[in-house]
């Protein structure tokens, strides 16, 4: 069965993701408050929320948690002859009933901090900030969970911790993110002087579009394959937070924190930007990024993605290498087409009811040779479903979405480092993408020390 939206032309598909090359600059507002961890194979976003009950329970064995739980004022005693049935019900209890209210809050704040990372990008972050660490790197991988390494990282190498979750807020945001061109390849620099410089010349720019920005505080690392990311924190106006004081409810005075996120490739010269406030924002930052890190006047130019061809869909999505490397079944499940004149929308949908058929079989059959696929209608969109053979005792078979539009728009970012090259590679056989816009990047030597400052007032 096909399913059928007709509507006069306005704006974009509506799609979300995008695929943007490793190598770039981001600035990201931070509003992420939760943590998770993946449900389905291969992709990368976040479903399953962690509780500190959860964190509990999974590492209640764990010797480091029991070394942290003492370190916050909790000894719990750990007996490794009982099973972690019996151990996880005492440790949680242990925690709620603390009569130290500020230790209680204390250790559950650390709790659900420590599971941040607990997720397949969380764990590409991690093994990638630990790469020029051996010990710490070999740790990683002897760790039992994604959950495991999260904590443990936490706990033993917080610094190192840090520059993951920077990293993967950034990877999990490059849907939003822009890009732009500096021109200029140069090592950044990294010492105090010059990251104050940049501190004070951003916090200029948000006095005088706020009235805030007194303080700004500013670290740079380099990730693993040759990127630096620098990470901003930017004092925003005050306002009044109603939070619990004990038992009473009360209103106090705070200062959140405008976070930015901006990453560099010297490689290329090549940025990307995500920062709340419009194109005027990302101007300023590139540009005052370039002038005290790299000591270049630039005018930063804002790279658009390219357009897609998508004519070669109009035959279905025809990669034989897909069922070689296990897919059992491919269907362009639904399309987005505009007509020649450009005054009418059609999208087509293939519904439960046509047996995994892609739309396109679907339109030729319904309308036999005088269809929207060869009568000039433009594709600008279109769903790519992969099916996985089921699972051994299952008919359910697991399936992965590729969205793509001639807008440049891919949702590959939502997908694992090996499963991305692979649907580049299908990308590539059809036609859509060419080689120079898959976006890899060779991974070069690291580890430069990262260097922190909090300008004075």
């Amino acid at each position: 069965m096909l399913g059928f939206t007709l509507g006069g032309v306005s704006g974009s598909s509506g799609l979300v993701g995008v695929r943007y090359p490793p190598d770039t600059c981001v600035c990201i507002c931070n509003n992420n408050r939760r943590v998770g961890s993946l449900q389905q194979v291969g992709e990368r976003s976040v479903t399953k929320m962690w509780t500190y009950v959860d964190v509990l329970t999974h590492l209640a064995q764990d010797e480091v948690l029991h070394t942290w739980l003492a370190d916050q004022g909790l000894e719990v005693p750990l007996q490794p002859s009982e099973g972690c049935e019996a151990v996880a019900p005492a440790v949680v209890q242990a925690v709620q009933t603390l009569e130290n209210s500020q230790v209680r809050e204390r250790i559950i704040a650390g709790l659900q901090r420590g599971a941040q990372l607990a997720h397949p990008l969380g764990r590409d972050a991690m093994f990638e900030a630990a790469a020029t660490h051996g010990d710490v790197f070999l740790a990683l991988v002897r760790c039992k969970s994604d959950l495991h390494r999260s904590f443990w990282l936490y706990v033993c190498y917080r610094a190192i911790f840090d520059q993951s979750c920077a990293a993967e807020y950034l990877d999990a945001n490059v849907a939003r993110a822009q890009q732009h061109d500096l021109g200029c390849k140069v090592v950044p620099r990294r010492d105090a002087e010059a990251l104050q410089a940049l501190c004070a010349e951003v916090g200029a720019f948000y006095r005088q579009q706020f009235g805030c920005g007194d303080r700004c505080v500013a670290q740079l690392f380099e990730r693993s394959n040759d990127v630096f990311v620098l990470t901003l924190h930017v004092k925003d106006l005050p306002n009044l937070l109603l939070e619990f004081d004990g038992d009473a409810v009360r209103q106090r005075i705070g200062h959140p924190t405008i976070h930015i996120v901006l990453e560099y490739a010297p490689r290329t010269g090549a940025t990307r930007s995500l920062v709340r406030g419009g194109a005027k924002f990302h101007h300023m930052l590139v540009n005052a990024f370039a002038r005290h890190l790299l000591e270049c006047d630039v005018d930063a130019q804002r790279v658009l993605r390219p357009r897609l061809n998508l004519s070669p869909l109009r035959d279905g999505f025809r990669v034989p290498r897909a069922i070689e490397d296990g897919f059992s079944v491919v269907q362009v499940k639904s399309l987005s087409l505009i007509s020649p004149a450009g005054t009418l929308k059609l999208e087509c949908s293939a519904t439960a009811a046509g047996g995994r058929r892609s739309v396109t079989e679907l339109l030729k059959e319904m309308w036999c040779e005088d269809h929207p696929l060869t009568d000039g209608w433009r594709i600008t969109a279109a769903d790519i479903a992969l099916y996985y053979p089921p699972e051994p005792g299952r008919s359910r078979m697991r399936q992965i979405c590729l969205e793509i539009t001639d807008r440049g728009r891919v949702n590959l970012h939502k997908f694992e480092a090996s499963l991305q090259r692979q649907l580049e590679s299908y990308l590539i056989d059809m036609g859509i993408l060419r080689p120079e816009q898959t976006f890899e990047a060779p991974s070069l030597p690291t580890g430069m020390p990262e260097h922190t400052v909090e300008p004075s007032p």
